[in-house]
């Protein structure tokens, strides 16, 4: 079921129509490029200054002479430019079909009718109370199983079937490992099933083998609380975090010291590893920036991403252009990296139009001195002081936690929700058919000042793990109601 041009608003709209243009535009872009360069070098059929004679039957008779070597030279350009001309239409036909292909995705994406689904509630009995904070939650490589870690010093283990199959009011974890300190993010290894990192307040990074509840090692290199840790999926002995000592450190599982160290001015609240490239990194702080960087040079950063207005507590690439950040602001933003370096190498729009075509159609932030990098802005989650969750899907949908308690689903194309799900709905509720709780009702149910506090995807299907403030946590399913 998908929604009809008359049920979308005009900033949906206004989105979907950009995004149309901005794909366009990028994909003919090159071509146009080719084309002209083609002609530059292949010379054009009159630029030698001779007039091209007439055709027959007009005009005086020529008599019949042998062609001359500008005659010969006319053919060859001639020649050319018909090959150049015949070669630039199928190359924009096949540009234009898959950036037609490509929108047509993030429309069906965007205007499909999509609802959040509870289909577990995860409780270890009296767990809902305000010191039970889960901070980061994670999947394994499988999406088989669950953890959660937070300020109850405790990494828990479950199974994902038995959560969703059994019915149990009340479940226990299968493996549950207890750490000097509270945690404050944990990741689960791309590819190797049984490792887990974590990281605590007191800015140690532990390596769990989970199967047999052992740390395998551990690094004391931060001096203040880590907030950030990304395991690389291209090369998953790699690991990067990020601290409140302003530094971001690379680590290898086969070394005891970090291999490499990024300084930065300002706290570091999120790492993320780039999806295409085991050597860059991306990272969101407090002073409202977010940097990538290339590990094998990290005097400076490749590109510096600016638009937020307060702390960037999230990053998470989407592919190897796109970033997605959340910021204490209120708002998520997503991001051309490749069109942020074109900008910081281009002394004006003017110049950057003639490196990036895409970039005068794509309207983005459209405030006095907006960063052209930032292809869009989200609205419609509340997120004003906590930390509360980010994880990008491989779909490329992007879910966010939000300080009424309830979890939000954005696609990349337009800028407001397309499903919303509220941690105070059971999975009872919910499979009774009720759908999603309005945000208003979802907020007077709940106890007050609850905030969602972590969102993960799970690495394949529609599952996502949410948890809350006072350790809520669910498993919600995302879901396309039938025509």
């Amino acid at each position: 079921m998908y929604r009809s041009a008359k049920d979308l608003d005009d900033a949906e709209f206004e989105a979907l129509e950009e995004n149309f243009f901005d794909a366009c535009a990028r994909a003919i872009a090159p071509v146009a490029r080719n084309y002209a360069k083609a002609i530059a070098t292949g010379g054009s059929p009159t630029s030698d200054g001779v007039p091209v004679p007439p055709a027959d039957g007009a005009g005086p008779t020529a008599p019949q002479t042998v062609p001359s070597d500008k005659d010969a030279q006319r053919a060859l350009a001639d020649k050319h430019r018909q090959g150049v001309v015949a070669e630039a239409a199928v190359n924009a036909t096949n540009a234009l079909g898959g950036a037609l292909n490509a929108f047509g995705k993030d429309l069906a994406q965007s205007t499909r009718k999509t609802t959040l689904r509870t289909v577990a509630d995860v409780s270890l009995g009296d767990v809902h109370s305000f010191g039970e904070m889960i901070c980061s939650t994670g999947w394994d490589r499988d999406a088989e199983y669950i953890a959660t870690a937070g300020i109850s010093k405790r990494l828990r283990i479950f199974e994902i079937k038995p959560l969703i199959n059994s019915g149990a009011a009340v479940h226990c974890p299968v493996a549950e490992m207890k750490t000097q300190s509270k945690l404050s993010s944990m990741v689960w290894n791309p590819y190797i099933k049984h490792a887990v990192a974590t990281a605590d307040y007191e800015g140690v990074l532990s390596l769990w083998d989970v199967n047999r509840g052992e740390i395998s090692n551990v690094f004391h290199e931060h001096k203040k609380r880590v907030w950030s840790t990304s395991w690389s999926k291209l090369d998953p002995t790699k690991l990067v975090s990020g601290s409140d000592d302003g530094t971001c450190r690379v680590w290898s599982i086969n070394q005891r010291e970090s291999t490499a160290v990024i300084q930065n001015r300002a706290n570091v609240c999120c790492v993320h590893f780039s999806p295409v490239n085991a050597n860059v990194v991306a990272f969101g702080s407090a002073d409202y920036s977010i940097k990538a960087y290339d590990l094998r040079h990290t005097l400076r950063p490749l590109v510096t991403l600016t638009g937020h207005n307060k702390a960037v507590s999230y990053v998470r690439w989407l592919s190897g252009d796109l970033i997605a950040s959340a910021s204490t602001d209120n708002t998520l933003k997503l991001w051309d990296v490749k069109r942020g370096i074109l900008s910081a190498m281009s002394p004006s729009p003017g110049a950057l139009a003639l490196k990036d075509p895409a970039s005068t159609l794509w309207c983005g932030d459209k405030g006095e001195g907006a960063n052209p990098a930032c292809l869009r802005t989200f609205t419609g989650h509340v997120n004003r002081k906590n930390f509360v969750g980010m994880s990008v899907s491989a779909d490329g949908h992007i879910a966010v936690g939000s300080e009424d308690n309830s979890v939000c689903v954005y696609t990349k194309a337009v800028p407001k929700p397309v499903a919303r799900q509220s941690l105070a709905v059971t999975a009872a509720f919910s499979n009774q058919g009720a759908g999603p709780v309005p945000p208003v009702a979802a907020a007077e149910s709940d106890k007050p000042g609850l905030f969602v506090s972590s969102v993960t995807w799970a690495p394949v299907g529609g599952m996502l793990v949410a948890a809350n403030s006072c350790g809520a946590v669910k498993i919600m399913e995302m879901t396309t109601p039938r025509a």
